[in-house]
């Protein structure tokens, strides 16, 4: 049986490709070496009216353990993740986590399969790593990802036009 952590990172991907797809994009799910440079797939969404392309390559994170507030979730990134992510931003001048939140339990409480209809229990939010604090040795971090930078049809087509416009979308802290 796969375990939980390989479970929450399939049912992410599914979520995601769901949602890009729903938005008129084309989604790719990378492996190996991608993954270790920090990308575990990329949404392509294209704008009819300008024909504009944009390709969002992402970092997915999945878990039911979060804390929450009334603004945010935070999800703790040991050092050696945040350390390779903050490098990719700095490289590529951007980087995009998606953390998707499952309901506390497990698989049975994540999905929902009947005779017509399959259910995906969860909820996704984006953060850009743009600007994010240096790494600290020896720690790990916490990165915020506010409810309002929801990964939806909307949320994703809205993320892709301010990017289209040149917005400089960074971390907030």
């Amino acid at each position: 049986m796969p375990t939980s952590n390989k479970i929450e990172e399939e049912l992410s991907l599914t979520y995601l490709q769901a949602v890009t797809v729903k938005a008129n994009g084309s989604f790719q799910r990378y492996g190996q070496p991608f993954d270790d440079a920090g990308f575990d797939a990329a949404c392509l969404l294209c704008d009819t009216d300008s024909r504009v392309r944009i390709k969002l390559e992402v970092q997915l994170k999945a878990t039911a353990h979060v804390k929450e507030s009334d603004e945010f979730y935070s999800c703790p990134i040991a050092e050696d993740q945040y350390t390779k992510y903050y490098e990719v931003a700095r490289s590529f001048g951007f980087h995009f986590i998606f953390l998707f939140v499952l309901p506390k339990g497990g698989i049975d409480d994540w999905v929902d399969l009947g005779e017509e209809e399959l259910v995906l229990k969860g909820k996704m939010f984006w953060a850009s790593l743009k600007g994010v604090d240096a790494p600290i040795p020896g720690q790990g971090r916490s990165v915020r990802f506010y409810k309002k930078n929801r990964v939806n049809v909307e949320g994703l087509l809205e993320l892709s036009k301010r990017l289209r416009s040149g917005e400089d979308v960074t971390y907030e802290q």
